[in-house]
């Protein structure tokens, strides 16, 4: 009998090219599905029924859940289940901590067909609803308490089935109340699963429903503004509708008193700020956690202190962010690593790869570019234990690629490159899929696909440092207002270099000169090395071509001097300048034995 229900499927196919043979062969299959069930007890008729509402898989309680009703007695249902395994009407599926059961489809549609016929589909699927609903707030429970892969065994084959629910219950005739609570409840599961844009589609009609409701939930509707902003995020950047679900959720958090919540909106509106190259703005926020306080919850406070780092780092505080971010770091190896997500936050990567991500760019700016690599090469690899598509694309996008450009390792780039696009596009994750076209222009040009976007803010700066020939006017207007933040002095020599370009007259040798001073001071004020060593290699070439070959080898050497690795990078091998002086590789070597 397994074997013939399992064939069903193939049937469907064959129907669809109209042959006469398999309408004959599912006429019969039809037959001995009537045959098998004429064979059950009503009780047991009556569970195979309810079970057609089941999309994936589900487990003895969830089971109950939905049959028990008009008819069915709790204490029956487990005899009844046995029954329909034991006839191969049921498959049974043993998982590492419960058993799930499943339907095959054709089972599950001939199961469906006799629920309607029952008069019974309406109330079964209401039961169908609430189960998903109070299965999603214990995962949501869980998702502190449980190790990610024990939890995602657990919970993900429940997705089909949340889908099925949110599809009936958001529309007109179907639950909407207990729909617009499962699509806020269910986001752990997206969350977890890098689903957010299939999510946010969800969100968005839950809020519209709720929006109409004489007195909708502020709690309810803070959950949804969180979750729609995540997803807007991650699909389409920082555009209206991204900020506005923040500031919408923080709104609704103040009113509410809520200082968790405040905090969570704050935090997405933070992640937007620094895409957006609003990087004071964000350090900003990031203070105002401090100021809210965090009522002792060690996630919350663990999150917010790596946010600090983030701010820190982008707006220029080198520094101050490597302090951080290794406490960060020393506090999550001291925690165990248990804290995967910060429950709830605004924009969700994996805590570890985000810390990691953000020290490995702080290692590189500060001229540390080979730990800097091992540092985004151990990011990327608990990313890809981890499988979570969202936080793989977050390491490859703000270190993995860049820090392998950088440092010269073509074949890594492009390798590395190629993953993000791949991640970038499967799990619909628009925001760093545009990154890495435009990184595609540097790091793969001969592969580069057509027409990438020309983004702004974070990704704008970040292309500079890849590309001085993409410096325009915004870029120096943001660098001389201090907007520009940790790249400031990459724009001030990149500007330098264009004005070079055009006209080498002594008079704009001068104004280069003092930019060139100006870009120098602005690294070394931000503990940024390696932006330090490029404005000094611009600043002695041209003091080479003016003749002053002594004070090109006074400016340069110190710097070069405060390397410790990274001799084989493009930027410490500048060959032209570094034989001009004393400081090479070796001849430093030999001093210090």
């Amino acid at each position: 009998m397994s074997g013939l229900l399992t064939q069903l499927q193939g049937s469907l196919r064959l129907l669809a090219h109209g042959s006469d043979l398999s309408l004959a062969r599912h006429q019969t299959l039809r037959a001995t599905l009537d045959w098998s069930f004429e064979l059950l007890s009503p009780c047991e008729q009556v569970c195979l029924r309810r079970l057609g509402v089941f999309r994936g898989g589900f487990t003895l309680a969830s089971a109950a859940a939905v049959i028990v009703g008009e008819q069915i007695e709790p204490d029956e249902v487990f005899a009844s289940i046995t029954q329909l395994v034991a006839k191969s009407l049921l498959n049974v599926e043993v998982g590492d901590e419960e058993v799930f059961y499943r339907l095959l489809d054709l089972t599950r549609g001939y199961a469906l067909e006799k629920l309607e016929q029952a008069g019974d589909l309406l109330d079964t699927r209401a039961r169908h609803g609430a189960r998903c609903l109070a299965l999603m707030q214990q995962a949501r429970t869980d998702w502190e308490l449980i190790p990610t892969s024990r939890w995602i065994e657990r919970y993900a084959r429940s997705l089909a089935d949340i889908r099925c629910a949110l599809d009936w219950g958001l529309h007109a005739a179907g639950p909407q109340t207990l729909a617009i609570t499962l699509a806020a409840a269910s986001t752990p599961l997206w969350q977890e699963l890098s689903l957010l844009k299939e999510h946010g589609a969800y969100v968005r009609k839950a809020l519209a429903l709720l929006d109409v409701e004489p007195q909708p939930c502020p709690q309810l509707k803070m959950s949804l503004n969180l979750a729609l902003g995540s997803s807007c995020y991650h699909t389409q950047g920082g555009t209206a509708e991204t900020i506005e679900a923040f500031v919408s959720a923080r709104n609704l958090a103040r009113a509410s008193n809520d200082v968790a919540g405040e905090l969570r909106a704050v935090s997405g509106y933070m992640a937007v700020n620094l895409s957006c190259g609003n990087y004071q703005m964000a350090l900003e926020q990031s203070q105002q956690f401090d100021r809210l306080g965090r009522h002792g919850d060690p996630l919350l406070d663990l999150s917010a202190h790596r946010l600090r780092v983030l701010a820190l780092h982008f707006v220029g505080n080198q520094r101050m962010a490597r302090v951080n971010a290794e406490e960060v770091i020393q506090r999550m190896a001291q925690s165990g690593h248990l804290n995967r997500f910060t429950h709830g936050f605004g924009v969700q990567y994996d805590q570890s790869v985000a810390a990691l991500t953000i020290l490995a760019r702080i290692l590189w700016v500060q001229g540390q570019p080979e730990q800097a690599w091992r540092t985004a090469r151990q990011a990327l690899d608990v990313a890809l234990q981890i499988n979570h598509g969202t936080s793989i694309c977050y390491t490859l996008a703000l270190a993995g690629c860049l820090i392998a450009h950088y440092n010269g390792d073509t074949c890594s780039a492009r390798e590395l490159l190629q993953l993000l696009l791949q991640q970038a596009q499967k799990h619909s994750v628009l925001l760093f899929y545009n990154w890495a076209r435009e990184y595609a222009q540097v790091i793969a040009p001969d592969t580069a696909p057509t027409g990438a976007p020309a983004g702004s803010g974070l990704i704008r700066e970040i292309m500079l440092t890849l590309d001085a020939g993409l410096i325009d006017e915004a870029l120096v207007l943001r660098a001389e207002t201090g907007m520009a933040g940790w790249c400031t002095a990459e724009i001030m020599r990149a500007r330098a270099g264009t004005l070079l370009a055009v006209n080498d007259s002594d008079e704009a040798a001068r104004e280069v000169e003092a930019l060139l001073i100006r870009a120098l001071n602005v690294a070394s004020n931000q503990g940024a090395l390696a932006w330090e060593l490029r404005s000094a290699t611009a600043l002695a070439q041209l003091w080479l071509r003016l003749g002053r070959p002594l004070q090109a080898q006074e400016l340069l050497a110190p710097v070069y001097a405060r390397f410790t690795e990274g001799f084989a990078t493009p930027d410490l091998q500048k060959r032209d300048v570094y034989s001009t002086t004393s400081s090479t590789p070796d001849s430093r070597r030999a001093r210090r034995m």
